[in-house]
């Protein structure tokens, strides 16, 4: 079994709601693209310490209104790869995504609804597990491809507090957006980004992926 580990943060954006509660529809939607492009998770009117602070007291309104992002798209693909590439080394092409629900309290009625509309999107082989975990349960399952917008993050603590060694997740792939490194932007932004992926290696492979990838595109 392979399995492709992401979260309902990865999967909608919860940060279009979170702003747009924050700044009221009409003026969010006027900063709609700018928040698309933005270089840090701030647009004007909401820094980046305000940004933040808002995502980490995020509850269940921030999924009232579930916004999908084109990275579901990618992760999709993603699954019907890992299978064709295990059957075509004599393995069974068994894929499972890994969808952590946390930090919101999801009932057994919405997993279900979620879960459905999941497998309506995957191919044959490929199947979706609904989980709850408030950190990523790496050592419940043999995860090979995280993709996540709080990833950096997520594996920072993880590498702080389990006192993880070199080379525990060297097979694996983590995909995280562009975005939410960059304090000082300049003309280095790719090479800073490069910097980042040797400075993971040793513990992870790190891929960045554009952060219009993981945001909502409104409907003009």
């Amino acid at each position: 079994m392979i399995y492709l580990y992401t979260d309902l943060d990865t999967m909608y954006d919860t940060r279009y709601n979170i702003l747009e509660d924050y700044l009221g529809e009409k003026l969010f939607k006027s900063l709609a693209d700018i928040y698309l492009k933005r270089e840090l998770d701030e647009i004007p009117l909401v820094p980046n310490i305000v940004f933040k602070e808002l995502y980490k007291n995020r509850d269940i309104s921030a999924m009232r209104r579930p916004r999908p992002v084109m990275i579901q798209e990618y992760i999709i693909a993603k699954s019907l790869e890992h299978s064709q590439t295990s059957m075509l080394r004599d393995g069974d092409g068994l894929v499972t995504i890994l969808i952590n629900t946390h930090p919101y309290l999801i009932s057994k009625k919405q997993k279900e609804m979620f879960k459905s509309y999941f497998i309506n999107h995957l191919p044959n082989r490929v199947t979706v597990e609904l989980i709850t975990y408030d950190k990523i349960p790496y050592r419940k399952y043999d995860i090979s491809e995280y993709i996540l917008y709080d990833g950096i993050e997520l594996f920072n603590e993880i590498v702080k507090n389990d006192n993880i060694q070199y080379g525990r997740f060297s097979d694996a792939l983590l995909i995280v957006p562009d975005n939410v490194f960059i304090e000082n932007i300049t003309k280095e932004k790719d090479r800073y980004l490069k910097i980042l992926e040797e400075t993971y290696k040793p513990f992870i492979n790190l891929e960045f992926c554009s952060v219009s990838f993981f945001s909502y595109t409104h409907p003009s």
